[in-house]
């Protein structure tokens, strides 16, 4: 009996801790969405280095090849995913060139 007790409490430890992991997770995308947003919203129509290319592409309508090209990346899925500012730091000079073009 107390083995069984034992085995359910770890058990429900353990649901409980991944349940706290999800909530947090979810929450620190929550914020991270809801900022993206606000600044979509705005009127600030510039690409900053923590947009993502995916991101790009559909907030100013350039091309995924034309993007990657520019920074010299290959057209995969996890490149889509990534902020510039993982590719190149402050990316002033991609920016520039992207917004010029």
């Amino acid at each position: 009996m107390n083995k069984k007790i034992i085995g359910y409490s770890l058990l429900l430890i353990i649901l409980i801790t991944l349940l706290a992991m999800q909530v947090t997770r979810m929450s620190n995308q929550y914020s991270v969405w809801k900022g993206n947003y606000d600044f979509l919203e705005s009127e600030n129509k510039t690409i900053q280095p923590w947009m993502t290319v995916n991101l790009i592409n559909r907030y100013f309508d350039l091309d995924y090849e034309y993007i990657l090209e520019k920074l010299d990346l290959d057209n995969t899925k996890e490149n889509r995913r990534v902020k510039l500012q993982d590719y190149c730091g402050d990316c002033i000079d991609y920016i520039h060139t992207l917004e010029n073009d």
